[in-house]
């Protein structure tokens, strides 16, 4: 008699991902500044790296409300950076951008609804409507160029793939600028969901008694 040894690889099974939100209290983004705000914070979890990741930002309107155009944000972390804002609308024959007060967003590599700087000829906005938030799941802007010089034609680079791999714990800073004045932006709240990058396979190893392998078998066989 004889053992054959046997591996069976068993798949790790999709980790399921992870939400941290964070509330800002008095997230007044100054007017008119470069200076912009800074909100940091810590993320702490036995997530072993990003698979994916999504973010969801609340801009509001204070007053007279936020201009779109105006607005500027990023996210890094680590390695990782993404423009997520880049003056939203601003275009060649507009240096404006769009209109509209504020945002209720997420941002996903997989935004159904595309590049968020197009966001108003994308959905077909007429010019009287304001939009009062921007809602819905969008492609980061990730045009990474001084605002001053942003337009719908240059590449967007500064996408969510610099966060893929790299381990999701310690500071995450989120920067909000206002470049024009006019009506007051608020940050009210952000969110991170972070789809972990699953565990590695497991190979698992079975013995398996056979009869004298193939000369065993044909004598059962009679």
């Amino acid at each position: 008699m004889k053992y054959l040894s046997l591996a069976l690889v068993l798949a790790a099974s999709p980790l399921a991902a992870q939400s941290f939100l964070f509330n800002v209290n008095n997230g007044f983004i100054p007017d008119g500044s470069g200076t912009g705000l800074v909100d940091a914070r810590t993320v702490v979890t036995t997530t072993p790296g990003i698979l994916s990741l999504e973010v969801r930002v609340n801009i509001a309107g204070v007053g007279a409300g936020a201009y779109n155009g105006d607005l500027y944000l990023t996210l890094q972390h680590g390695s990782g950076f993404s423009v997520l804002l880049n003056r939203p609308g601003v275009t060649a024959l507009d240096p404006f951008g769009s209109p509209d007060n504020g945002f209720n967003v997420t941002f996903a590599a997989t935004g159904t609804q595309g590049d968020i700087h197009n966001y108003r000829s994308i959905l077909g906005t007429d010019e009287n409507t304001i939009l009062e938030p921007v809602t819905g799941r969008w492609e980061p802007d990730a045009r990474a160029i001084d605002p001053g010089l942003v337009l719908e034609t240059t590449p967007r680079a500064a996408t969510f793939d610099s966060f893929t791999g790299i381990d999701p714990n310690g500071l995450w800073t989120l920067f909000a600028a206002d470049l024009a004045t006019g009506g007051l932006a608020r940050l009210d709240s952000w969110e991170l969901i972070i789809t972990p990058v699953p565990e590695p396979a497991t190979t698992v190893f079975v013995g398996a008694l056979v009869l004298g392998v193939f000369g065993g078998w044909r004598r059962w066989r009679r």
